[in-house]
């Protein structure tokens, strides 16, 4: 044992246990069992040093309740407080990560970076109120963090819309080939139906009631769904004095056409009832 250094009495009474050993460069490593803690002679050990965010915990606490006070939880979003960088707070939506929320500490003159001078706190929002993207300047952080909670309720709302905003390419093709039919069929677009032609559509609109009728008995349609039919044909009728021909034809043939893709849900006697519009509209 000799010429091993000592650890110190202090360290000696901190121990429980001290094991020596010698490394082959001639260092002297003490090693304490008891808290698994090294002491490496003739090295410098710094420790790691903590994760340093520019909020203080107050304030990250309190954007994370926010986050808890809607539809979601915290657990929904991905947040992040960057350090080198003049985002203060940046949050995500898991799910759809285009719903942002950022905190933002900026130079109220745009030469700033350049010259200094005072800064501003922004909330950059997606959605935002109008626009899928918008930003609010505030006077404090308290004011940005009160923000978080309309923004989770915005993604809850967009949510909803995206769920009803429906494109149907069937049904938009059905409609084209109506509207290229009545270009080539209708003369005199723009002129306004007489007396007589008024009265010949309203007879093959009813004639189009009926069979729809004797298509929901045979084929047991919904009450709904003959009441959306029923609304439709009712609608174009109210138009025939105040819409020119071309037009008339055309929001008629979209509102019906529509009407059955909608309420008839068995594609073949969809099928039969959209040949029956074009035989009664055209």
């Amino acid at each position: 044992m000799d010429n091993i250094p000592q650890a110190s009495g202090k360290e000696l009474k901190a121990a429980t246990q001290v094991e020596y050993a010698r490394f082959d460069e001639g260092m002297l490593c003490t090693r304490w069992s008891t808290w698994g803690r090294h002491l490496v002679s003739n090295s410098s050990y710094t420790p790691p040093r903590p994760i340093e965010m520019k909020l203080r915990t107050t304030v990250v606490s309190s954007i994370l309740l926010n986050l808890e006070t809607g539809n979601f939880c915290k657990e929904d979003f991905l947040v992040s407080f960057p350090e080198k960088s003049s985002n203060l707070a940046e949050i995500k939506f898991r799910a759809n990560p285009t719903f942002t929320f950022t905190i933002a500490e900026t130079y109220s003159n745009p030469l700033g970076a350049i010259q200094g001078g005072p800064k501003k706190l922004v909330s950059h929002e997606s959605p935002g109120e109008y626009k899928n993207l918008q930003s609010k300047e505030h006077e404090s952080i308290d004011s940005c963090i009160n923000n978080i909670y309309g923004w989770t309720q915005r993604i809850q709302e967009e949510l909803i819309a995206q769920s009803k905003i429906t494109v149907d390419p069937e049904i938009d093709e059905i409609i084209e080939n109506f509207h290229q039919k009545i270009d080539e069929r209708v003369k005199d677009q723009e002129s306004f139906f007489s007396s007589s032609e008024q009265a010949e559509i309203l007879e093959k609109l009813n004639a189009l009631q009926s069979r729809v009728e004797e298509l929901e008995s045979k084929y047991n349609f919904s009450a709904q769904g003959t009441a959306q039919i029923k609304s439709a044909i009712e609608k174009t009728q109210k138009d025939l004095p105040y819409y020119p021909k071309g037009i008339w034809y055309k929001t008629a043939t979209s509102k019906i056409v529509s009407a059955l893709k909608t309420a008839i849900k068995t594609k073949e006697v969809r099928d039969f009832a959209l040949e029956a519009a074009k035989k009664f509209l055209l």
